[in-house]
């Protein structure tokens, strides 16, 4: 397999495990990279974000693939943005870390970041959290 196989192969994992929250009807949309616009909240970005190489032995590296889940979440409740946007990204860690292998895609994953914030608006709050996790591939390189 090419690294571009492996790479997207992670990276399209962690997305349908986020993906299982739409399905459920909590999140409205799931994305690959950022939007500008949102048509509705809550919404969930997947982002990759860096892949730490660390060289193994001569013929294989071990990759450190990191991303990034954004879940954001509007309303005109301070408290009620932020606490539905933090139960929403608890539902989606759950998901993420449900197979720590993504169905074999990696050979393990671990989460690193999770982290809640929010901005208040002139006519709504906007909430957010960020779920940030690293996903391990050994390969022949």
């Amino acid at each position: 397999m090419t690294f571009q196989t492996d790479y997207w192969a992670v990276i399209n994992a962690v997305k349908a495990a986020v993906e299982t929250l739409k399905t459920g009807g909590t999140l409205k949309d799931v994305v690959t990279g950022q939007r500008t616009t949102v048509a509705e909240f809550p919404v969930g970005f997947v982002i990759p974000i860096r892949d730490v190489i660390d060289q193994e032995t001569t013929a294989k590296n071990r990759h450190h693939i990191g991303v990034r889940v954004v879940i954001i979440n509007a309303d005109l409740d301070p408290e009620t943005s932020l606490t539905t946007a933090i139960n929403i990204a608890c539902d989606t860690y759950d998901a993420i870390i449900l197979d720590r292998t993504l169905g074999g895609k990696c050979e393990y994953l671990y989460p690193t970041n999770f982290e809640p914030d929010y901005s208040i608006g002139d006519s709504k709050t906007l909430s957010w959290v960020v779920i940030e996790v690293t996903c391990y591939v050994m390969r022949s390189e």
